[in-house]
């Protein structure tokens, strides 16, 4: 309890020192949680909307202890409508063409359709305006390497095989966010943001995408 009351108190004194209007967290454990580190901060103490969908205890806990972190936001204004995405838009469906020795072409399909972290997608009023804009917060793959399990981590060949998968699905979440991106800002003038951590370098693959 001292730990986790610490623990919110900096996060309520971060908040308070950034003096923003929205906020995206990530590694979500407990929605009650969250909600105490940000009520109680000054800036957010008074009427603050907060979410992390999927992080409630009827949904993330087994046998007392957290399942999946999730992320979260937290605003002043007022929210329209949020949803957390869990599967691929169906334009990110992705296939490799490969082609065999007879010129003949086919396509190979990569079976992974759902984030591992859903981003939070959340419609957001400016104040003293009638625009609404749209708001991701997004955690995407990290760089940690994901071995099957006969495979051992001081293996050199075992280590790069299983940063290649962390990394192969890195690069299909960027896609599909940036499907998702794509279809909301396309024949209009919305204002739209990205926050949240996408777990490379500016320069990287997954980050371009």
């Amino acid at each position: 309890e001292e730990e986790h009351d610490k623990k919110t108190a900096w996060i309520a004194q971060t908040l308070d020192q950034a003096q923003a209007d929205i906020v995206g967290f990530q590694e979500i454990f407990s929605s009650s949680s969250l909600e105490q580190a940000v009520l109680r901060s000054k800036i957010f103490s008074a009427g603050a909307k907060v979410l992390s969908p999927g992080a409630e205890p009827d949904n993330n806990e087994k046998e007392g202890r957290a399942i999946r972190p999730k992320v979260g936001l937290a605003t002043r204004f007022k929210i329209l409508k949020h949803e957390s995405i869990e599967r691929f838009p169906e334009s990110a469906d992705f296939q490799i063409p490969s082609k065999d020795p007879e010129g003949s072409e086919k396509l190979i399909d990569v079976p992974i359709n759902k984030f591992e972290r859903p981003p939070l997608r959340a419609e957001i009023v400016i104040p003293q305006t009638d625009i609404s804009m749209i708001v991701y917060v997004a955690h995407l793959k990290s760089k940690r390497p994901i071995y099957k399990e006969n495979e051992e981590r001081e293996n050199p060949i075992h280590r790069a095989l299983g940063s290649l998968r962390a990394q192969v699905i890195r690069s299909l979440e960027a896609a599909a966010l940036r499907a998702r991106i794509v279809e909301d800002i396309q024949d209009n003038k919305q204002p739209l943001i990205v926050l949240g951590d996408l777990n490379d370098t500016v320069d990287s693959t997954s980050t371009q995408i």
